[in-house]
């Protein structure tokens, strides 16, 4: 599967938050503007479609600035932030353009 924009805070609430099929979800909140966020896009693209394919987690991303509402609520202050989700509820998260972090994260959680 390939990452999937989140372009509104209902599309949000549906696919992440109120998900109950136990997936991870991991929610890449970056902004269009931002260097690091631009450099690691292709690799967690690759990931979502190649390596972590088959696996049990559901990758999307969230514009800070289109849906700042989310960004909010999130609390999300630097980017990139990638938030994991299961079940709706928030399990882990990392600060910053760390892809050796993120793969740790990302295996310890399936």
């Amino acid at each position: 599967m390939a990452v999937t924009s989140i372009n509104t805070p209902a599309e949000f609430q549906s696919q992440v938050l109120t998900a109950q099929d136990g997936k991870i979800k991991i929610v890449d909140f970056y902004a269009t503007w931002c260097g690091p966020c631009k450099a690691i896009a292709p690799m967690i693209e690759k990931w979502s479609t190649n390596q972590y394919a088959d696996a049990n987690v559901d990758f999307f991303k969230v514009d800070v600035d289109a849906v700042d509402v989310v960004a909010r609520e999130q609390e999300v202050s630097s980017m990139p932030t990638f938030i994991f989700f299961k079940n709706g509820q928030k399990v882990d998260q990392i600060i910053g353009a760390d892809l050796r972090g993120l793969k740790t994260k990302l295996d310890a959680q399936l």
